[in-house]
């Protein structure tokens, strides 16, 4: 079982089965009720619409949100394991993202979780 951290609505948008094969979820926990009949996400929705396949800066934000929300997932015991997928980078760095990529970033959140820093730093100027 798994479960996807992102915008329910957009990936319902970009999937063939629309909003029937995927279904937002409120945690972890729930995800386990509705993974046999469709893809559970922990529904984090982004704040402005995006047109599928055309990144944008606007959208920066919600991406690192979801990143930091898997790994806290991952450190709490919540999550077993932590799977990124490819992004398009240029919108994150268009909007002050540091870090070469969302795996260093991920990695970045993890180590700072793992020594105990409350909340997450913010890659995000």
């Amino acid at each position: 079982m798994f479960l996807v951290v992102g915008d329910a609505q957009s990936l319902a948008a970009g999937s063939m089965g629309g909003a029937s094969v995927v279904r937002p979820v409120g945690s972890p926990a729930e995800a386990a009720d509705v993974f046999a009949d469709a893809l559970p996400v922990l529904d984090i929705p982004l704040s402005t619409p995006i047109v599928s396949g055309r990144p944008s800066p606007a959208a920066a934000g919600a991406v690192i949100r979801w990143i930091e929300t898997a790994v806290g997932l991952t450190l709490s015991g919540d999550a077993s394991a932590l799977v990124t997928g490819p992004i398009s980078k240029a919108p994150l760095y268009e909007a002050g993202f540091t870090f070469p990529g969302h795996t260093e970033r991920a990695s970045y959140s993890a180590a700072a979780g793992l020594r105990g820093r409350s909340g997450w730093l913010h890659a995000l100027r």
